[in-house]
């Protein structure tokens, strides 16, 4: 398996495990992530609306549906 190959494979699993993460995950949970990051980095950044949540999702899925279909 080439590099290519390789980091291609790995941005996908990227992309697709966010589309499930914030297509599919209760709100609740996607709160309780954007609270433990502000603990880490010291920020206040308040939790996103659910539809927000859900479009990130879905452009996740469009990402990794492009890449899949237009690199060999």
């Amino acid at each position: 398996m080439e590099i290519k190959d390789l980091l291609i494979t790995l941005l996908l699993i990227f992309f697709i495990a966010n589309a499930i993460f914030w297509g599919i995950y209760s709100h609740e949970t996607h709160c309780d992530l954007v609270s433990y990051i502000n603990k880490m980095v010291g920020s206040t950044m308040k939790c996103p609306s659910h539809k927000l949540h859900l479009l990130w999702g879905f452009v996740c899925y469009s990402i990794s549906v492009y890449i899949a279909q237009t690199i060999n």
